[in-house]
């Protein structure tokens, strides 16, 4: 369900991008998320499923799909093509450790 809204929003926000520029609609994209989530968490417990539905569509639309829409040419202006493939294998995967790694840790004061 989350998939529908995210295909517009994924082509849109990359057709911005080659508007505004990049690094602007990457940046909103993650302080959106950011404040999503912190939305997000609070809201879990209300105990009723379709708010929690509508919300995750509008995280994963809005947000995530926001930022893919606009990653790949922005990798492709970051990195030069003899070490693309490399550079970005290592942004993706090491960031993803360090703070996916570092989440639960996080995430445990804030929901309590």
């Amino acid at each position: 369900m989350a998939f529908i809204p995210a295909i517009p929003t994924t082509s849109g926000k990359g057709a911005v991008a080659d508007i505004f520029g990049r690094r602007p609609a990457i940046i909103i994209g993650t302080i959106y998320t950011a404040l999503y989530a912190l939305a997000y968490s609070q809201n879990l417990g209300a105990g009723t499923p379709w708010i929690a539905v509508l919300a995750m569509t509008a995280g994963h639309a809005l947000g995530a799909r926001s930022m893919f829409g606009v990653q790949p040419s922005f990798y492709c202006d970051l990195f030069p093509p003899t070490v693309r493939c490399s550079a970005i294998a290592f942004a993706r995967e090491v960031t993803g450790a360090v703070v996916l790694g570092s989440l639960p840790l996080v995430a445990q004061p804030v929901q309590r």
